[in-house]
């Protein structure tokens, strides 16, 4: 994730070009350019982490469709920054954005144990409590964490399967919301072999109805790292995802939040 930038350079020694141009000039370009890259420091880490997309902001704010004042994008967006940053704050993640698209990531730039566990908690939470539909995708993994970037411009970052694979499971999440958005998960029977995996023990009767047009997807690793997280992971596809030894066949699974206790979170009919 970048979380801070830094921007730096010094003017030149005697005999050397003195820039008295704007930074943005074409000038003060070419020798940004031609300064030799200072590279960066990454360090191996396992990482989690959230790629997560507000569903149907663009298409809202289409003036082919509907025309929604940029006030109104700006708050839903500004609210949905504000939400998914005290989320991953109580849960030791570190959140940017990019217009309606927004990553966090656990262990990465700070230290965070059970990481897994804290983007699923994270991510179902976002996905309970925002007040717009939202598609989320959960994937961790072995990254490269560190400062990297150009001489003038560095920002901390995280290099590695784990990002494209989140980002891929929040488009699948995107995929499973719009098609059904009244979905329901049937029996949970843990141990697998069925329809529904729980992550936390459930009742065999237990079915949940999430009726919010929203959804959360993550790779089986995750879910094979969040034993007793309140959520009830349904497999849903084999998806090839990308890793740092070429591309692979995975399961993928929805997760559906469940209230504290074992009992089902409420959903519409």
């Amino acid at each position: 994730s970048a979380s801070n930038s830094s921007f730096g350079g010094t003017p030149g020694s005697a005999g050397s070009l003195r820039l008295a141009q704007s930074p943005r000039s074409p000038l003060a370009v070419r020798a940004a350019f031609a300064r030799p890259s200072s590279g960066g420091t990454l360090a191996m880490r396992l990482v989690s982490v959230i790629s997560a997309n507000i569903i149907g902001l663009h298409s809202s704010a289409s003036v082919s469709r509907v025309n929604i004042s940029p006030d109104v994008i700006a708050s839903d967006v500004s609210a949905t920054v504000t939400l998914l940053d005290a989320i991953a704050r109580s849960h030791i993640g570190v959140v940017s954005f990019h217009g309606d698209r927004f990553l966090v990531t656990f262990n990465a730039t700070r230290q965070c144990a059970a990481h897994a566990s804290h983007a699923v908690k994270s991510a179902v939470a976002f996905l309970t409590d925002a007040r717009v539909n939202v598609s989320v995708g959960v994937a961790t993994g072995r990254c490269a964490v560190g400062s990297i970037g150009s001489f003038a411009t560095k920002c901390m970052s995280v290099v590695g399967p784990a990002v494209s694979q989140a980002a891929a499971m929040e488009r699948v999440a995107k995929a499973c919301a719009l098609s059904d958005p009244h979905r329901r998960v049937g029996r949970a029977r843990p141990g697998g072999g069925s329809e529904s995996t729980a992550a936390s023990p459930l009742s065999p009767s237990t079915t949940i109805n999430f009726a919010k047009r929203g959804s959360v997807v993550a790779t089986h690793r995750v879910v094979a790292d969040i034993a007793g997280a309140p959520v009830v992971a349904r497999y849903i596809d084999m998806v090839h995802l990308e890793g740092w030894n070429g591309s692979r066949a995975t399961a993928v699974a929805e997760l559906f939040p469940v209230a504290g206790g074992g009992s089902p979170t409420p959903g519409g009919g």
